[in-house]
Parts: C-alpha cells; sequence; structure tokens
C-alpha cells in the first residue's frame, strides 16, 4: 500500500487513522497503537498485546 493521507489534529489533540489503513494494518476498536518519535517524524505501531502485558509484569514489580 502506497499512498499518503493528511488529517487534521482536532481540539483534544487527536487523529483519525482511516478506516483503508486500520483494515489493511490490521487495526480494530480498542487496540492499542504506540507513538514512536523517530528523526523524521512520528511512527505509529500496532502494540502486540502479549508484549504489552509483559512489560506491565515487569514495571509492577
Amino acid at each position: 500500500m502506497s499512498f499518503s493521507v493528511t488529517k487534521r489534529i482536532d481540539d483534544l489533540g487527536r487523529i483519525v487513522i482511516p478506516k483503508e489503513l486500520r483494515k489493511y494494518y490490521g487495526l480494530d476498536v480498542h487496540d492499542e497503537v504506540e507513538l514512536v518519535p523517530t528523526a523524521s517524524g512520528i511512527l505509529i505501531v500496532k502494540k502486540d498485546s502479549s508484549k504489552g502485558e509483559a512489560a506491565t509484569d515487569i514495571t509492577d514489580q
């Protein structure tokens, strides 16, 4: 998939990920995404729930 989408940030700091992108990348309601700062911008990555649970277990100790 190769295309560009421009979105405006709303008053609460939110952006909408277009339906086509959510479907292509397997994002569903209540999925978590991670925002990763990079030298050229922000990378949005679908968070792996199993890794997220492991990270929570580590930080709770």
